[in-house]
């Protein structure tokens, strides 16, 4: 009996292997593209397909292995259901060799998980996975409506954390003006802020008055399904954010995939992180495409990020530092630094020998008068044209050119008889 996956992030194929430990079935390596599919089904020694349906070439794998009669089992986030959907699928096939599969039973909750929002029961899981695939057809129609279509069809979900690797560095604000200037651009984006944060933009934008019935999204994420009270719509862009009145608490790297592929309908999701060595799960970097350092220009905080020297023992984020350069290495993700609060005082020829690598962006540092006027009414600061040009090199990594010129430049050229009507006339 031999399975095939293709999934977005190859761990996640080799976690779901642990919950499946039948020696009657053989398992493939993480399928990376529609050739190597053809050259499994083409083999005759595939009997299920699980695919990922956000991978870019899905639709293609799709319809490949209905050509060979290859049943397909979309996975959609949740390692425990798509274990207990391959059981209840292959069982018949191996009833001949007398190998029994009982389903995968998740672990008795103690007294203090009863109490909280995420309950794992496998009846409701199947009705899970009918909710999501509704779900997906209902986000699809409406983005198809909102913009474009060619727009969306060859861009790819792209899921980007933004890591304050010094306290205070501004990755909270690194992430809100790098979605602002992608809303911008018409482009749907999503925020969302780690659990382990303190309710920073909750506080900063005055949700208590803006949504007064606004849930965090981990205490709402029930059986699959994101309830619309856990997202705040602000200025073209959909928040997921904590609460202060109900603290998130201890939540896993699984609950954050889940909540990740309950989002993956949109092309840039952008997650807001403080790193901490006692309260982060560094198993939440593989389902990254990109994560982005964030680090400020003074030289005290620098000194964390350095290797160590005289013996003394290496900080916890160099140590972090390592390791996301080891996955980079791998091919796992992208790693890239970006300097906030840069100015005119730094010394750059030093900022380069603190930092892991050469930076990607340098944003510079704000006007106090703006940001506390920003804080005074509610508001995330306007980026303008010198913020947008900081935040070129990031928007040029991740949104397509088409859409890199905003509606205010067009305008202006527009204006200024840049097109070609306005060079005909002038002649």
């Amino acid at each position: 009996m031999r399975l095939v996956f293709a999934f977005g992030s190859a761990p996640l194929g080799q976690k779901l292997q642990t919950f499946l430990p039948y020696p009657a079935i053989e398992w493939s390596d993480n399928l990376q593209s529609e050739a190597e599919l053809q050259a499994e089904l083409s083999a005759g020694r595939c009997e299920l397909l699980i695919l990922d349906p956000t991978l870019r070439w899905s639709q293609e794998a799709n319809e490949l292995a209905h050509r060979y009669g290859v049943d397909v089992l979309l996975f959609y986030g949740d390692l425990r259901d798509t274990a207990n959907q391959i059981v209840r699928r292959i069982a018949p096939l191996l009833s001949a060799q007398d190998e029994l599969l009982e389903p995968i039973r998740p672990n008795l909750p103690d007294e203090d998980e009863h109490r909280g929002p995420v309950r794992i029961i496998e009846k409701e899981k199947i009705v899970e996975v009918e909710k999501i695939i509704e779900k997906e057809r209902i986000v699809e129609r409406q983005i198809k409506v909102a913009v474009p279509v060619h727009s969306y069809v060859s861009m790819q979900s792209k899921v980007c954390m933004f890591l304050n690797l010094t306290p205070r560095a501004g990755a909270t604000f690194v992430t809100t003006t790098l979605a602002t200037a992608i809303a911008n651009r018409s482009l749907h984006c999503t925020l969302v802020e780690h659990p382990g944060n303190r309710p920073t933009l909750y506080d900063h934008l005055n949700v208590a008055d803006l949504k007064p019935d606004y849930k965090p999204p981990f205490h709402v994420l029930e059986y699959g399904s994101l309830k619309k009270e856990a997202e705040l719509l602000y200025e073209g862009i959909a928040m997921y954010l904590n609460h202060p009145q109900l603290p998130n608490g201890d939540v896993s790297a699984e609950e954050i995939m889940k909540l990740v592929y309950e989002l993956r309908h949109s092309p840039f999701i952008f997650y807001d992180a403080s790193f901490t060595p006692d309260g982060f799960d560094a198993d939440i970097f593989d389902e990254f495409d990109h994560v982005f350092l964030v680090v400020d220009p003074d030289p005290v905080l620098l000194q964390r990020l350095m290797p160590p020297s005289d013996g003394a023992p290496p900080t916890e984020e160099f140590l972090l530092i390592r390791d996301l350069l080891h996955a980079e290495e791998r091919g796992d993700l992208h790693v890239h630094v970006v300097v906030n609060k840069f100015n005119a005082g730094v010394d750059q020829k030093l900022l380069l020998q603190c930092l892991p690598k050469k930076p990607l962006a340098h944003i510079p540092a704000q006007s106090m008068k703006h940001l506390y006027r920003a804080a005074w009414e509610a508001r995330l600061i306007d980026v303008d044209d010198e913020l947008d040009g900081a935040l070129k090199p990031i928007l040029e990594l991740l949104v397509p050119d088409n859409f890199l010129r905003t509606t205010l430049e067009e305008e202006r050229a527009a204006a200024s008889g840049k097109g070609l009507f306005g060079r005909l006339f002038k002649k």
